[in-house]
């Protein structure tokens, strides 16, 4: 009698766990995470055809030679008001020779791929990749398949900028940044003059405010193996070093010590928004033969592929924020090249507002102490996204 009992306890407790076991999934659901030691093979992945139908309409721009600056944004599915408020946000203020695409993966949901599908017949601005499915512990295969695909029909773009589709793009310091830092790659390689370093007397030194950019700063260079030539290149962002690996198995940036063994990781640039020279793309995908995926992909593409594997130099970008500002303000906004966390209709009203306002309105004293107080904030007490 007593055993039985102890019996019903024992059945008790067992139907008590996985009503709270289920409970938690309901409420904290893990869908699309991997197993907590799983090493995904990159070439395997590479090796696979894409077998998507949408063929964007940029693909004839980047025959044609006529990219500059290719702005891929990895968007989420079921992101359509975010694709939407980057249509009417970073659009209509794109150079003729910015062009933007946006790169999704599957989707199990009939209803939602219906709506992809028209939307791609519509604005005709969409790849979806149908090696993976769309999930956030997939970002890294996504960013991998981002650089093939840029590499095999758009490797004649100068840049690649990957950029989330919750971010405020500073159009015109993002142009005033690649036009600088092409023009002193143009004359790293012209000889001296006799007035001294011909850099300094070329048409580089007439654009306006260049100095201030420091695009020499930001160019390093890369020995090819195969050539044993030099490659200049820029590979910028917000740059994060000596960050800890996050060994915390409920954290969103848990690495399991079996995918990456050491304490520190390499230098990395932020995910949400980073830009390259494409010569380095070819580079990248081949050291991907060598590393292993891990599911942080910014550390997996700019830290164990780029800064660790082929010791790339990467560039801090100053306005290059991984965060919002503490207080929306305008003027501030204005100083900034990217922040992060943006909703769609804080994406539209924001950027429309920015490009609209008047110089001398944030020239006063008082604003920028207030931009300066707001950046110091904004530093140490990030606004996230999710923040009212």
């Amino acid at each position: 009698m007593r055993w039985g009992r102890k019996g019903h306890l024992i059945v008790a407790g067992v139907i008590a766990v996985l009503v709270v076991t289920g409970l938690i999934q309901a409420f904290f659901p893990q869908e699309g995470r991997p197993p907590e030691a799983h090493n995904t093979n990159a070439s395997e992945f590479l090796a696979k055809t894409y077998g998507s139908v949408m063929k964007p309409k940029i693909i004839h721009a980047c025959q044609s030679n006529a990219v500059e600056v290719l702005l891929i944004v990895p968007s989420a599915v079921n992101n359509l008001e975010a694709r939407a408020a980057v249509r009417v946000s970073w659009l209509p203020y794109l150079p003729s020779t910015y062009h933007l695409v946006f790169f999704l993966g599957l989707t199990e949901n009939t209803v939602l791929q219906g709506q992809v599908n028209e939307e791609s017949r519509k604005f005709k601005d969409i790849f979806q990749d149908s090696r993976f499915i769309d999930s956030y512990y997939n970002l890294t295969l996504k960013s991998l398949a981002i650089l093939q695909w840029t590499n095999k029909f758009c490797s004649n773009a100068k840049y690649l900028l990957k950029i989330d589709d919750d971010m405020y793009l500073n159009i015109h310091k993002l142009h005033h940044l690649t036009t600088c830092i092409t023009h002193a790659r143009n004359n790293l390689y012209v000889s001296k003059g006799a007035a001294g370093d011909s850099r300094e007397t070329t048409e580089y030194s007439e654009l306006s405010n260049c100095s201030l950019v420091r695009p020499y700063n930001f160019i390093h260079y890369y020995i090819n193996s195969e050539t044993h030539e030099y490659e200049s290149y820029f590979f910028g962002g917000y740059l994060y070093e000596n960050v800890k690996a996050d060994r915390n198995p409920n954290s969103k940036w848990y690495l399991h010590p079996k995918l990456y063994s050491a304490t520190t990781l390499p230098p990395f640039l932020s995910g949400t928004a980073y830009i390259l020279t494409t010569n380095l793309i070819q580079h990248l995908i081949y050291a991907s033969k060598f590393e292993p995926v891990i599911p942080l992909e910014d550390v997996y593409i700019t830290g164990l592929l780029g800064s660790q594997g082929l010791k790339l130099k990467l560039s801090h970008v100053e306005g290059w924020s991984r965060f919002r500002p503490r207080w929306n303000s305008l003027c501030l906004f204005q100083e900034l090249l990217t922040a992060h966390g943006l909703s769609p209709s804080e994406l539209s009203s924001i950027t429309s507002s920015v490009n609209n306002i008047e110089h001398e309105e944030c020239d006063r004293f008082s604003v920028r102490l207030m931009n300066y107080f707001n950046t110091l904030i904004s530093h140490f007490f990030p606004k996230l996204s999710n923040e009212s």
